[in-house]
């Protein structure tokens, strides 16, 4: 299992000696006075955790599922926590709490509050980063049941795929596309997980709804 640790400190490494500024890496395009380089693709895989189906582990694309994690989500029915790691109060990196009534969602990371706005018209979830500006997770029009990370000019940044995606062997799981330092990748990963949630709920208002209409 050493070899795994290994290589994912590598991995991180790796990335850190290529980021320039505040959140991104070298590149080939800028927006915002953000390098964004679209050749950086990095993939992540979201699994039940084999100890405890309350949890999620977010491993690398190609790792076993019994490999230390990068990440650990705990979701509650309105509330998702993210660690890195296996789960610690050390290793808390944010939480979100998300709210049908408000149709907003409030993430905190690293203490830093983030409020997310949800447009029902839309679906989607957008809110502001300052080194990136506005940015804004949104249903994929082709799928429906994934969702799609894009910024102000609209570049698409990351997605998070359902099981029924093309990813591998059908598991669930992000893709980053641009290059991004440690703080900016908790940030796509926990507003992404606080975005499903969120729109899972709406839709399920929406069906309670449909439900009674068609019940009177």
């Amino acid at each position: 299992m050493s070899r795994y640790v290994s290589k994912l400190v590598d991995s991180l490494s790796d990335d850190s000696m290529g980021m320039g500024g505040m959140g991104m890496g070298p590149t080939k395009g800028t927006t915002n006075n953000v390098n964004y380089n679209n050749d950086s693709n990095q993939r992540f895989v979201l699994r039940p955790c084999p100890a405890d189906p309350n949890l999620t582990l977010i491993h690398p694309r190609g790792y076993p599922v019994d490999a230390p994690p990068l990440y650990t989500v705990m979701i509650s029915s309105d509330k998702v926590s993210l660690y890195r790691g296996y789960i610690n109060p050390a290793g808390l990196i944010g939480t979100t709490s998300t709210s049908s009534v408000s149709h907003s969602a409030a993430l905190t990371v690293h203490n830093q509050k983030i409020p997310m706005k949800m447009n029902q018209l839309s679906l989607s979830f957008s809110f502001q980063w300052p080194p990136a500006g506005t940015l804004k997770w949104k249903a994929d029009q082709l799928t429906g049941s994934s969702l799609e990370l894009s910024d102000g000019s609209g570049r698409k940044l990351a997605k998070l795929k359902s099981s029924s995606g093309m990813m591998g062997s059908g598991e669930k799981g992000f893709e980053i596309n641009v290059a991004c330092d440690e703080q900016f990748l908790n940030l796509i990963i926990l507003s992404g997980l606080a975005a499903k949630v969120g729109t899972k709920k709406n839709n399920e208002a929406a069906s309670e709804v449909i439900q009674a209409i068609v019940g009177s």
